[in-house]
């Protein structure tokens, strides 16, 4: 049941991240719902840390269908990062005791890992990709992923769900 309500969180984060977010967008900087919800499930539910790679498989294949970069992108976008962080958190954090300003500056961390490895692979696997790189753009995806998932949170408590 468990696997069940974090597959459908993952799929509403999709359609908001797919339908709703492009809308929203100010001069193309919109937040990354998707990596977003995948780092608040990494904190939060013990199933999604066992079965990590099916749902980051998963989610990286659902937005694949719908993005215009190479399919599969993100979804080997995604397994690299959380393989990152899965080092991290056995090596260097002990994630129960992160605090506001370590888990703040890991979702800047993650937001911008994601966004140049993404850049790179679109470079390495595309000969005419339009190579640009915004810092102020991916700095302020990151604020606003921190935004996001402190929300995520605090919904999480208000209406004491668990996943």
């Amino acid at each position: 049941m468990k696997a069940f309500k974090i597959l459908l969180f993952l799929f509403l984060l999709g359609l908001i991240q797919l339908a709703l977010f492009p809308l929203l967008s100010f001069q193309k900087i919109k937040p990354n719902l998707i990596l977003t919800g995948l780092l608040f499930l990494m904190f939060k539910s013990k199933t999604f840390s066992q079965n990590r790679y099916f749902f980051l498989i998963l989610a990286g294949l659902f937005w694949d269908s719908f993005s215009s970069s190479f399919f599969g992108l993100n979804t080997l976008s995604l397994l690299v990062i959380f393989e990152g962080l899965k080092h991290l958190k056995d090596k260097v954090f002990n994630f129960h005791q992160i605090n506001f300003f370590h888990l703040s500056g890991l979702v800047i961390f993650t937001t911008l890992g994601y966004n140049l490895l993404s850049i790179f692979l679109n470079f390495l696997f595309q000969s005419n990709f339009p190579f640009s790189l915004n810092w102020l753009g991916l700095f302020l995806e990151g604020i606003e992923n921190v935004l996001i998932l402190f929300g995520l949170f605090g919904l999480t408590k208000a209406f004491k769900i668990t996943y």
